[in-house]
């Protein structure tokens, strides 16, 4: 990605796709974060840019290696199962952007470290609760075949 590139995408704002954070402040907000793009149609967090306002913040050399080892930490251990993420970081004049880029997931439905789905909601994400809408992640991603499902208060007789 290029400077232009990052700037139109800063510019136009948080989407079902594309989240801010200034910094990585809680592991399990960055995993949430992770876990509704890889349920959903994947997409990329931006490190270094304020949350709300776009602006862009940067970040010290120290902050992108720690965040580095942090974001990759999260993506093993506080992901389940694991997903696999690709970092990049654009160098805007004296500032500095990560971007960690997440793939839509194939082995759905993917939860946190404290079990729960997340899915993304236009720019926000909302715990899956409803069990057709859980289903349908087992379907889309190939682990759950509706007509290989038992078929329950039926016999061989039915058939």
């Amino acid at each position: 990605m290029d400077i232009i590139e990052l700037l139109d995408i800063i510019q136009a704002g948080e989407t079902s796709k594309v989240q801010f954070k200034e910094k990585l402040t809680s592991t399990d907000s960055f995993a949430a974060e992770m876990t509704a793009m890889a349920n959903s149609l994947g997409g990329m967090l931006i490190v270094g840019v304020e949350d709300k306002s776009g602006k862009i913040k940067g970040l010290s050399n120290d902050e992108l290696h720690d965040y580095n080892a942090k974001i990759a930490n999260i993506a093993t251990n506080n992901v389940i199962p694991l997903i696999y993420i690709t970092t990049e970081i654009i160098k805007m004049e004296d500032k500095k952007i990560l971007i960690v880029h997440i793939e839509e997931g194939i082995n759905k439905p993917y939860k946190d470290r404290n079990g729960v789905v997340w899915i993304k909601q236009g720019s926000d994400k909302r715990k899956l609760t409803d069990n057709a809408e859980l289903l349908r992640l087992f379907q889309k991603s190939g682990n759950l075949l509706i007509d290989e499902m038992e078929v329950y208060g039926t016999s061989i007789d039915d058939v």
